[in-house]
């Protein structure tokens, strides 16, 4: 069986507050300083892709001083707006082996659960660009 992941939430009128396990809590809802629910969508895609790919650099003895992403995500006008398409940009700066970590986005994409959890509704795409 895989790994269990929990949350607690807590309403009380247009925002809540998610907490996870070690006590670290966020607040949710469309306030000026909330996460929205696809905010925190986007930024698990990210979390989850940029760990991936940092694995499958390593294999490849490839470094690089930073790797930056910027997700965007574009509902379906529908009743049900689930997400139709998702670019994400990935810029890295000074990378030792370009060629290597372009390929370690590419598995990384292959490989990352969320990813592919989202490529099941949406339209999937990413570029890199290096600095």
């Amino acid at each position: 069986m895989g790994e269990t992941q929990h949350m607690r939430a807590k309403f009380s009128g247009p925002s809540w507050e998610a907490t996870n396990d070690g006590g670290n809590t966020l607040t949710i809802g469309k306030g000026p300083d909330d996460f929205t629910p696809y905010n925190l969508l986007l930024a698990a895609l990210e979390g989850c892709l940029y760990a991936t790919i940092v694995s499958v650099a390593q294999k490849m003895n490839t470094t690089y001083d930073q790797l930056e992403m910027e997700v965007t995500g574009v509902k379906r006008d529908a009743q049900v707006a689930t997400l139709e398409t998702c670019h994400i940009a990935i810029t890295v700066t000074n990378a030792s082996d370009e060629k290597k970590v372009k390929r370690s986005c590419d598995i990384g994409t292959r490989y990352c659960s969320i990813y592919n959890t989202l490529s099941q509704v949406a339209k999937m795409s990413w570029d890199v660009k290096f600095i």
